[in-house]
């Protein structure tokens, strides 16, 4: 109960009035700096290191408190101008219950029996709040070499602590993004030939419904994985969005089911959609990925029983230009917890989370925005404790669209071919399978386990070959190498790139051999790898 009224108390506490700050003017300012000097000429003036580059706090002050200087940091801190903290003492914005605490100290290092000293008081800034501040204080001597002022450096705790936590946690995020780049690649190949594996056994044991249930709940677990590394991809800026125009009621009504089974009997959802809601530019996946994101943490703030709703619209937003842009809205409605103002302006930050210790990483919200911001949309919440949360996001509405584009994993009729293909892959997973989709469909199929072992193919000229599909990183030779040397010999070749990591090695596409190659990302459907295949040998 002390410390709830003490805070109170110093909310409303005001260290300065009207008539103080009337009373202080340039000739009073002049005549105190001029006192002061007469000080400096005899100390060395480094002591009071009041240069305004300084990170700490620095204020001189006479022995009964009296602001002489401050330096700027200090009127940063406190929220006053220098000439408001001349006009009154270091006790005016001190706590009370912090004013005396150091008077013991005090005295002994005016005695000289010490030579300084630090002490932790809370200073009340001028809008009122309360801040935590480290003080330590020196002796400054005057003219006769008796105690004459005092010299404080103030270091904001509160200030320090925040800034130790976000180096922490911008460390923790760097690891992040390093792990990220050095697990993607190999999950990637690993997912390719698991999902690759899976969906073919789906399709031939057509005749064994058990059997193809099955494989089915393989490519279930396998596409979760996906999602991770999704995730893991944006977080750490390593994703390349395959952009696309789509319906935003189509995408939340594919979601609706899913969305019902992660949810749970005990919370209702609505979803509710405007028949006129437009389209927008995104990449799906990860639009679904925010949507899921969101539905999931109002399931979490909803203790037992509730709601949850969906909503989209079209909505006209106001330009600085005067006139209206069209946006497509979003909404994500609970009626569950809702969250305080301290907790609002935390949200998106990457370590912050609400959940309970081992139950959240702390990046879903973060993520979430970091993806709606790479497609040009704003994401804005409101929420009030005990009523619920809404999170409301915008993207551009999508212009002369009159047909929805299709999920990239519908690929329909797969076209067969009967061209030569050099496979160069090192994993032998990923190249078996990629072997084995390109056979079935009519394809001569040429392996090799790295670059190397391709060129000397390609040059050794047996095999007609029409086309190189190869892995970017591999062993002794990588793909773009390979292909640099491969077009010296047969400039017609088509080439297509293939790589578990999108940003491998800083590798900018605009940059692959020939220019404009095309890449296939890992992990990819037999659907995704023959209708790739297909368009680039049709291509001219």
């Amino acid at each position: 109960m002390r410390a709830r009224h003490f805070a109170s108390n110093c909310t409303r506490y005001n260290p300065m009035t009207s008539d103080q700050q009337n009373q202080v003017g340039l000739k009073s300012h002049i005549e105190v700096l001029e006192k002061i000097d007469t000080v400096l000429q005899e100390r060395d003036a480094s002591l009071l290191n009041l240069e305004n580059s300084n990170p700490l706090g620095v204020a001189l002050i006479f022995l009964d408190g009296q602001f002489i200087r401050a330096n700027e940091t200090l009127c940063a801190m406190l929220g006053f101008t220098e000439l408001e903290l001349l006009a009154t003492t270091l006790g005016d914005i001190t706590c009370p219950e912090d004013q005396g605490k150091d008077d013991e100290k005090l005295a002994n290092l005016k005695t000289r029996d010490i030579r300084s000293y630090q002490v932790e008081k809370r200073l009340i800034h001028k809008a009122g709040t309360v801040l935590r501040a480290l003080v330590e204080v020196l002796l400054v001597p005057g003219a006769d070499n008796q105690p004459y002022a005092l010299l404080l450096q103030i270091q904001d705790i509160d200030a320090a602590k925040r800034l130790q936590e976000q180096s922490r946690h911008a460390q923790k995020m760097e690891s992040l993004g390093r792990f990220a780049g050095c697990v993607e690649h190999d999950l990637n190949n690993a997912l390719t030939a698991i999902l690759g594996f899976s969906q073919l056994l789906e399709a031939d044991l057509k005749t064994d419904a058990q059997l193809q249930s099955f494989a089915g709940e393989i490519t279930h677990s396998a596409n979760r994985a996906v999602e991770f590394t999704d995730q893991l991809k944006v977080f750490s800026n390593l994703d390349d969005s395959e952009l696309a125009v789509y319906n935003l009621n189509q995408i939340v009504t594919d979601l609706d089911g899913m969305l019902r089974r992660l949810i749970g009997e005990n919370v209702s959802l609505d979803v509710i959609t405007d028949c006129k809601t437009g389209s927008l530019a995104c990449d799906r996946g990860q639009l679904e990925q925010v949507i899921v994101n969101l539905v999931v943490n109002a399931y979490d703030a909803i203790a037992e029983g509730g709601q949850i709703t969906l909503t989209t619209e079209n909505v006209d937003r106001p330009t600085d230009a005067g006139d209206n842009e069209p946006f497509v809205r979003l909404s994500v409605s609970d009626t569950g917890t809702g969250m305080n103002d301290v907790t609002l302006l935390q949200i998106f930050d990457p370590s912050f989370t609400t959940k309970d210790r081992g139950k959240g990483t702390g990046l879903g919200l973060y993520t979430a925005k970091q993806i709606i911001e790479q497609f040009s949309g704003t994401i804005e919440v409101e929420s009030e404790l005990d009523f619920g949360t809404t999170f409301r996001i915008d993207f551009p509405r999508a212009r002369n669209v009159d047909e929805i584009s299709p999920n990239p994993t519908d690929q329909g009729t797969i076209t067969t071919g009967n061209e030569t293909i050099l496979l160069v892959e090192d994993e032998s997973d990923v190249r078996h399978y990629v072997a084995r989709i390109l056979m079935r469909h009519g394809y001569t199929v040429v392996e090799a386990a790295d670059g190397v072992e391709a060129l000397g193919i390609v040059q050794d000229g047996k095999e007609a070959i029409e086309m190189i599909l190869t892995d970017y990183t591999m062993p002794r030779m990588n793909g773009d190498e390979l292909v640099g040397h491969a077009v010296e010999d047969q400039p017609d070749l088509k080439i297509l790139y293939m790589s578990g990591c999108t940003d491998e090695n800083g590798l900018a596409l605009s940059n692959l051999k020939p220019e404009g190659s095309p890449l296939l990302k890992k992990p990819f459907s037999p659907q995704k790898l023959m209708c790739t295949v297909r368009g680039l040998l049709d291509a001219p």
